[in-house]
């Protein structure tokens, strides 16, 4: 697996390839194993390109992630996979603060609902 991540930083450097299209590549013709270790290995300066702007801090965020495309159901999940895996520490921390605000609006509790949302 390594000589495929040298292949990939190879291209990914080469300034003459879309990088969009590179991340395509990688998604619809690598496995899940492949694709999990040449991402671990990604610099960080290109993860943009892989996981945009998923947790946004203002409206100017929105559309700025060039997609990949649709290729199948299977490696869609594939991909969401790895965007679950890196921000699970996000996504967690959301849910207990989706769960708070939920159940202290349910009740009625208004005041500490609002405060879940801080």
């Amino acid at each position: 697996m390594n000589t495929k991540f040298k292949e990939f930083k190879k291209k990914l450097f080469n300034k003459k390839i879309r990088k969009q299209a590179l991340f395509s590549h990688l998604k619809k013709e690598h496995s899940f194993e492949e694709q999990l270790y040449i991402l671990s290995k990604l610099p960080k300066t290109f993860e943009s390109l892989v996981y945009g702007v998923p947790i946004f801090k203002s409206t100017k965020n929105f559309g700025l992630k060039e997609l990949t495309p649709f290729v199948t159901e299977k490696s869609e999940m594939n991909w969401l996979t790895h965007l679950f895996k890196k921000y699970s520490e996000e996504l967690n921390t959301f849910l207990i603060h989706k769960t708070e605000f939920e159940t202290r609006l349910l009740l009625g509790d208004y005041k500490k609902s609002k405060e879940a949302l801080n």
